[in-house]
């Protein structure tokens, strides 16, 4: 298992990637049987990573 930061170039590829997942998620709640899907491609933007200084003045 490996763990990136949300607030890096890693965390924000990780979290862009997840958009198959999200998408595969949100037909089974309508009702798709996914036992139907073989596979999946998904493209998203990939968010640039915030200032160090950036982040903190969001938590405060």
């Amino acid at each position: 298992m490996l763990i990136a930061r949300t607030a890096s170039v890693v965390g924000s590829v990780q979290i862009s990637a997840r958009v198959v997942e999200r998408g595969m998620h949100k037909v089974r709640e309508l009702g798709f049987d996914i036992k139907c899907v073989t596979s999946g491609y998904g493209t998203c933007p990939i968010a640039s990573v915030a200032e160090d200084a950036e982040i903190e003045r969001v938590i405060e």
